[in-house]
C-alpha cells in the first residue's frame, strides 16, 4: 500500500515523507503524525456546486411559466398556453441539466482532491484571496458575454408550438399560430436578458464577498479550481503555461462546449509567488502537450 500523501500545511505543495523542509515556501514541516492511518486522503475543502447561482433564478421563470399556462388556458387561448407550457418545460430541463451536471462535477472534484493524483495543489491565504477576486471581478465587468442571442433561441420553441397546434386547422390558422408561437418566445428571451445579467452580477458579487479561500490543484491531466473540476481525457486541454509578470498566473488554453459546466472554467490562474517554484516543478510532469516548454514572463497582452 502506498504511503500516506503529504503536503505543505502553509503552501500546499506537495513533499517527500522524509521532508523537513518545504521544498517550495522553505518552512518547516511537522514530522507525519503516527495515528494518521497508511494511505489516508488528503483532507478535501468545501465548496459550492457548480451553476447553483441559477438554480433560484430558474426556478422563479418556472414558476411564472407555470403561472401563465394555467391563466391562458382558462382564457381559452390555447396557443399561448402551449408556447408557455413549451418554455416552461425547457427552463425545467436545463434546470435539471445543470443540477445533475453539477453533481458530477462536484463527486469528480472530490475525487480527485482527495486522491494523490495533484501534482501541486494550494489554498490561497486570505489577502491573496483578497487579489484574487479583485482580479477576476474586474475581468467579469470588462468581459460580458453577448445576450442577443436568447430571443430567437426562444422564438424557435414557440414557433415551432405555435405551428404544431394551428396546423390541425388549416395552413392560415397554423401560421398566425407559428407567428404568436415565435412573437411570445422572442418576447420571453428578451425578458430573460435581464435574469441572466442578474445571475452574472450575483455569481460576480458572491465571488467578491466570498470569504472562503479557492483551492487549485493540478494533476497530469486534471485541474481544479474553487469548485470546478476539469479533466482533459474528456475535454480539450491544448496548454497551461505560467506567466511569472505580475501578478503571476497559470494561463490554460482549453477548450468546451458551452452546454458543459466547464465552459466555466477560468482561463487564468492566479499563482501565489511563494508557489511559483512548486508549479514551475509540476508543468514538465503534466500529460498535456504545451504543459511547460514556455514559460512567459513578459506582461500580459489580455
Amino acid at each position: 500500500m502506498s504511503p500516506t500523501p503529504r503536503f505543505c500545511p502553509h503552501c500546499g505543495a506537495p513533499q517527500d515523507q522524509g521532508s523537513t523542509r518545504c521544498r517550495a515556501c522553505d518552512r518547516p514541516l511537522s514530522p507525519p503524525t503516527a495515528a494518521a492511518p497508511v494511505g489516508a486522503s488528503p483532507p478535501v475543502p468545501a465548496f459550492r456546486t457548480p451553476a447553483s447561482e441559477a438554480w433560484p433564478v430558474l426556478s422563479v421563470l418556472i414558476a411564472i411559466c407555470a403561472i401563465g399556462y394555467a391563466a391562458a388556458y382558462a382564457a381559452d387561448s390555447t396557443g399561448l398556453a402551449y408556447s408557455l407550457l413549451l418554455i416552461g418545460l425547457t427552463l425545467l430541463l436545463t434546470l435539471l441539466l445543470l443540477w445533475g451536471l453539477g453533481r458530477a462535477n462536484v463527486r469528480q472534484g472530490r475525487a480527485f482532491l482527495g486522491s494523490s493524483r495533484p501534482l501541486v495543489r494550494w489554498a490561497y491565504t486570505p489577502e491573496e484571496w483578497q487579489q484574487v477576486r479583485s482580479f477576476f471581478y474586474e475581468e467579469q465587468q470588462r468581459d460580458r458575454p453577448p445576450l442577443g442571442c436568447l430571443p430567437p433561441l426562444f422564438a424557435a420553441p414557440g414557433l415551432l408550438a405555435g405551428l404544431m397546434i394551428g396546423a390541425d386547422t388549416g395552413l392560415s390558422e397554423a401560421l398566425v399560430g407559428a407567428a404568436v408561437g415565435a412573437a411570445v418566445g422572442a418576447a420571453v428571451g428578451g425578458m430573460l436578458i435581464l435574469p441572466v445579467r442578474l445571475i452574472n452580477y450575483l455569481a460576480a458579487t458572491r465571488a467578491l464577498r466570498d470569504e472562503s479561500p479557492a483551492t487549485v490543484a493540478i494533476g497530469a491531466h486534471e485541474l481544479f479550481y474553487e469548485r470546478l473540476y476539469f479533466d482533459a481525457r474528456r475535454h480539450h486541454l491544448a496548454a497551461v503555461r505560467l506567466n511569472r509578470h505580475s501578478p503571476p498566473r497559470l494561463k490554460i488554453d482549453r477548450y468546451a462546449s458551452r452546454f458543459s459546466l466547464v465552459y466555466a472554467f477560468p482561463t487564468v490562474i492566479l499563482v501565489p509567488p511563494r508557489m511559483l517554484a512548486a508549479v514551475q516543478e509540476a508543468l514538465p510532469r503534466m500529460e498535456v502537450r504545451g504543459a511547460g516548454d514556455a514559460v512567459d514572463d513578459g506582461p500580459d497582452e489580455g
